[in-house]
């Protein structure tokens, strides 16, 4: 076709559009909806991916490696390095999480005198002071590292002092702090004013007397600096170092420091930790990937359907265009071009609507990783080229592939059914025992996908994706087959009804796919609720397994995750003789190294019903290398033979997640790095359920503990209730004598814990729920351009009924039946894909993402509110095109086509 042919057709477009103003702002909705949400969570991701980054550049700077403890680094040993390997790079760091009024910042305590070259903050180690007002003239200085000789060893490293000389100057007080100026700005904190900083239950009162920055200024949010020996008083961590960072030139240093080192000291990459952390997170972002995947899928429904009916309005048109000489491959041109040009504007606005979602979605998703994963200040907004590119590429796509029908049916147009509507009807029923094959095929493909034995969790996505697209391309074959059931027993209800029946099977083009679409938007609300149902029963049932003690106390923790703070040894003698408690036992959580990678620890000395605390999944014969000479010389299978082993012996209990990820099972050793004689193995004596860490959890008897660590500190108390004594007035004694410690305390009841647990649990899943309703309505706007399209199409024949007598209220009253009789059938019809979705999220896609199992729990009300749901979007998206119809002039519509 020539260029005259081309602009003509364009022309043709635009004015066609240009009179149904409506048909071209739904295409553009859809689009804009399910962009936007998938941009929403792209850039959410990225943004925390990038925060991550940017706080590991600020945290790391240039180092390399890295020396870890079991427990800490020993001022000592570091000392001894300094003096063994004067020329290398080595510099202690304290990390830890403190909260000042509540917000949550990142503490780095470093050595001034060792930082030179490692580029944690702007030129090198220097601070950017905005006010040395207040720092006091302290000539004595301090301790770098909490150890004499560890100062003298870093003030002799060449360069260093000189290099410091502005961190010197801030760190000669004993209670100054440097922020961040991103989060000073951001905050609007006050320098040189007293204020309180916590860090697990106890208060400090120190200072603000500068600020520091870094190259990129979001590496630096959330961040503060002290004096190292000012850290370790802050964290509670006496003399020890969390770590010490090395900046390593090749094989010949790694060797050199390899051969230095003491048995209770390792060397790591400084990456490592990176891959960790973000492994940690990875199967959380692809969950809210796949989620928000669903409603652009639901968006193309919508497209694909204003797009039919865009074509099937100018069929006598295009038919006309055929016999001026317009060929078929230029009609099928023009329809795809319109859907490029639409999906072009919409992805661009979509782009904008995700960029304003990502606000809200970010500041939920942040919240989750620090409750289940760890600190993370997400502030700044990452949206590179990529992800423009991205979403314009599914927003073009989406809207190119769902016109293809379409186009390939308007090149396909004669002239001779040009004007006849139901030759275009009986094409798409012709079509749709093909589909459903097709479907039928897709969904069968999907559960072969989903129950092979593999662990990948794109599979998993893609077996679900499989099951929601098998299953859409089945319904209208099913939903015609239900309304010409339905429609002898209808007419017996009324002529609306029998209507509204009638309706439905004839114009099966368009109420099928309406329906298909809000079917699959409900059966993912379904689905994701049945989902989180399931899980929260699970987690409350766990909980009510786990907390066997009627009474706890810890030190109030900054965060939720992490080692917790150590309780002051008088807190046990206190609680062990406060009337009314009959038996205690003490935790402690730490977090060590492992042959399986960084692993938490619980630490655990018993009492009478610690063992019922613990649901086995798997014991057996846990007899292995692990063993010591005083083990004793058989173990029966079962719980109780776990329990003694691990009592007994150098023995652990693993969970479910960690033994999913790693294929560990009793009988199998685990390398624990200890801090008496380094990586040492340990029997894995059973199996058992925990939901309290995704990436793994390891319990270790107290006995065992104290042989490789000779570490006697406790982290919190579990203790019973004595027969007959009332939990609330023990708990009032206990907390009266533990006032006289001074230390903060926590002491919780057992029901107090777990409706904190289940209050966390909730606040997890709040993205997903955006994101459900989300969904929802792009479908609600799906079904509305559904039957706006439907009821438009139809205008002739109520006109016709008008002319016949009908009153107004009776073609309203008609529609309306439609409308419901559509959303009952999309709720029905969601149940069973929103079950078969939930298998694969619960025993699929969670195991692979997580590493736990949980059994499935439908909500009693939950397929009500599917079905009503349904019902309701159709009542709503129904009552504009049936107000119109009833109100239409009746002569303009017989005239009409």
């Amino acid at each position: 076709m020539n260029r005259s042919g081309a602009l003509y057709l364009a022309r043709s477009s635009l004015r066609f559009f240009a009179r149904h103003p409506a048909q071209l702002a739904l295409s553009f909705v859809g689009i804009v909806l399910g962009v936007g949400i998938v941009t929403a969570v792209l850039i959410t991701n990225a943004s925390s991916q990038r925060a991550f980054a940017l706080s590991s550049e600020a945290l790391y700077g240039r180092t390399s490696h890295q020396l870890l403890g079991a427990d800490g680094v020993d001022g000592r040993d570091y000392a001894a390095l300094r003096r063994a390997l004067p020329d290398l790079r080595m510099a202690p760091v304290i990390e830890g999480e403190v909260a000042i009024g509540g917000e949550l910042f990142s503490l780095l305590g470093l050595d001034p005198f060792a930082e030179a070259g490692f580029e944690r903050t702007a030129n090198g180690a220097g601070l950017a002071l905005d006010s040395s007002k207040g720092v006091a003239d302290d000539p004595s200085g301090r301790g770098a590292a909490g150890d004499g000789d560890a100062s003298d060893a870093a003030a002799d490293s060449t360069g260093a002092a000189g290099a410091a000389e502005p961190l010197v100057e801030l760190l000669l007080a004993n209670d100054a702090l440097a922020i961040s100026g991103v989060t000073r700005d951001r905050l609007d904190l006050p320098l040189d004013v007293p204020l309180t900083v916590e860090a697990g239950g106890r208060r400090h009162a120190l200072r603000l007397v500068g600020t520091f920055s870094s190259a990129n200024p979001a590496a630096s949010e959330g961040m503060l600096l002290a004096d190292i020996a000012l850290a370790q008083d802050i964290l509670g961590l006496g003399g020890a170092m969390t770590r010490v960072d090395l900046i390593l030139d090749g094989d010949t240093d790694i060797a050199r420091v390899t051969d230095a080192l003491p048995p209770t000291l390792r060397l790591a990459e400084a990456a490592s930790r990176e891959r960790t952390m973000r492994a940690m997170t990875r199967g959380f972002q692809i969950n809210l990937t796949a989620m928000s995947l669903l409603a652009l899928v639901v968006g193309a429904f919508l497209i694909h359907n204003t797009m039919t009916f865009a074509v099937l309005q100018r069929r006598e048109l295009f038919a006309n265009l055929r016999i001026t000489g317009v060929t078929a491959r230029a009609l099928l041109g023009s329809v795809l071009l319109e859907a490029v040009v639409i999906g072009t504007a919409g992805a661009l606005a979509g782009l904008a609507l995700g960029w304003a979602l990502a606000h809200a979605l970010i500041r939920l998703t942040t919240r989750t990783i620090n409750d289940l994963y760890f600190v993370l200040h997400v502030q700044e907004v990452s949206f590179g080229p990529w992800l423009a590119v991205g979403g314009l590429a599914l927003g073009i796509g989406a809207s190119v592939l769902a016109a293809a029908v379409s186009a390939l049916d308007a090149a396909g147009t004669s002239p001779g059914t040009a004007s006849r509507r139901s030759i275009a009807e009986s094409r798409a029923r012709a079509a749709l025992p093909r589909f459903a094959l097709a479907g039928l095929a897709a969904m069968l493909i999907g559960a072969g996908i989903a129950f092979a034995p593999l662990q990948s969790l794109v599979a998993g996505f893609a077996a679900l994706m499989l099951l929601i697209l098998g299953y859409g391309l089945a319904l209208p074959q099913l939903v015609a087959w239900i309304a010409r059931a339905i429609s002898a027993p209808a007419a017996r209800l009324g002529t609306a009804f029998a209507l509204a029946a009638g309706g439905i099977e004839r114009n099966i083009s368009r109420t099928g796919l309406a329906i298909a679409a809000l079917a699959i938007a409900v059966s993912a609300t379904f689905g994701v609720e049945v989902m989180i149902t399931s899980f929260r029963t699970s987690v409350d049932d766990w909980l009510g397994t786990t907390l066997r003690s009627d009474l706890y106390v810890s030190a109030p923790s900054t965060v939720s995750t992490g080692s917790a703070t150590v309780l002051d040894p008088r807190v046990l003698a206190l609680a062990r003789e406060t009337p009314g408690i009959a038996d205690v036992s003490t935790a402690r959580a730490v977090d060590v190294a492992t042959s399986v990678g960084q692993i938490d620890l619980l630490v655990l000395d018993p009492h009478a019903a610690s063992i019922e605390g613990f649901e086995f999944l798997a014991t057996g014969s846990t007899r292995g290398a692990g063993e010591h000479a005083g083990a004793p010389a058989d173990t029966a299978d079962g719980p109780a033979g776990a329990w003694t082993m691990l009592l007994a012996d150098d023995a652990l209990l693993i969970s479910e997640p960690l033994a999913t990820k790693h294929g560990l099972a009793p009988g199998d050793t685990i390398g624990v790095f200890t801090a008496a004689a380094g990586e040492r193995p340990f029997t894995v004596a059973a199996v058992v359920r925990d939901y309290g860490s995704s990436h793994g959890r390891l319990t270790m008897s107290r006995a065992a503990w104290s042989r490789w660590w000779n570490d006697d500190r406790i982290s919190s108390l579990g203790l019973l209730v004595t027969d007959g004594a009332e939990p609330a007035e023990v708990l009032a004694r206990l907390r009266s004598r533990l006032a006289s410690v001074g230390q903060p305390l926590s002491t919780r009841s057992n029901d107090a814990i777990h409706d904190d647990s289940l209050e966390v649990f909730d606040r997890t899943f709040e993205v997903t729920r955006v994101l459900r309703w989300l969904t929802v309505g792009v479908a609600f706007v799906g079904i509305f351009s559904a039957l706006l399209a439907l009821h438009l199409e139809r205008a002739r024949e109520f006109a016709v009924l008008r002319a016949t007598g009908a009153t107004r209220g009776q073609i309203a009253t008609t529609v309306a039946v439609q409308t419901l009789l559509m959303g009952l059938l999309a709720g029905l019809l969601s149940l069973p894909l929103g079950w078969g979705m939930s298998e694969i999220l619960i025993r699929i896609i969670n195991v692979r993402s997580f590493g736990w199992s949980m059994q499935s729990h439908l909500p009693p009300d939950a397929a009500l509110s599917a079905v009503g749901l349904a019902c309701l979007s159709a009542v709503l998206a129904g009552v504009w095109p049936a107000w119109r119809l009833a109100r239409a002039d009746v002569a303009g519509q017989l005239r009409d086509e």
